[in-house]
Order: structure tokens, then C-alpha cells, then sequence
């Protein structure tokens, strides 16, 4: 069964203004997406990267508020781990 186009243009649960890195400010699932695809390789390659990749791909193929809220919470475990985003 083909699955439907994803849906990157879907709001994360609420805008994330990292410290750092090649992103302002991220608003959607597109936004968080091309931050990744805006890092450095070797960034790329962390697991936790990774990880955000898929769960941003998953929500934006299911639209689930479940699935977006673990997409958006593994795009702050991923800044925060490189130091690009304050603790709230």
C-alpha cells in the first residue's frame, strides 16, 4: 500500500529558537528538517541527529500530535546536546 506524501509543513508543538547552528528559529517540521540537512556531516552522523530524522519524517507521515511532540522533543535533546539551546 503506498503511503501518502509526508507532511513536513506541519507546526512542531512550538517554536524552537536554538543558541546556535545554521537555524534562527523553527517553527515546522520542514524547519527542523533542513537544520539537518544544514549541519555539518559529521554532525549528521551523531545518533541523536538521527534519531530527530526519523521521528520528524514519522510525524510528518502520520500527523499524529503524539508523533510531533517526540519529533519536537528530540530536536531539543539534539540541540541541547550541542550546546545550542538554553535550559529552560
Amino acid at each position: 500500500m503506498p503511503s501518502e506524501r509526508p507532511d513536513l509543513d506541519q507546526k512542531l508543538t512550538h517554536t524552537v529558537k536554538p543558541t546556535g547552528g545554521p537555524a534562527p528559529q523553527l517553527d515546522t517540521l520542514a524547519d527542523a528538517a533542513q537544520l539537518i540537512a544544514d549541519l555539518e556531516q559529521w554532525r549528521q552522523a551523531r545518533p541523536y541527529w538521527d534519531r530527530c530524522a526519523e521521528m520528524l519524517l514519522q510525524a510528518a507521515r502520520t500527523g499524529r500530535k503524539a508523533d510531533i511532540a517526540e519529533a519536537t522533543r528530540c530536536v531539543m535533546v539534539a540541540l541541547e546536546k550541542e550546546n545550542w539551546l538554553k535550559q529552560r
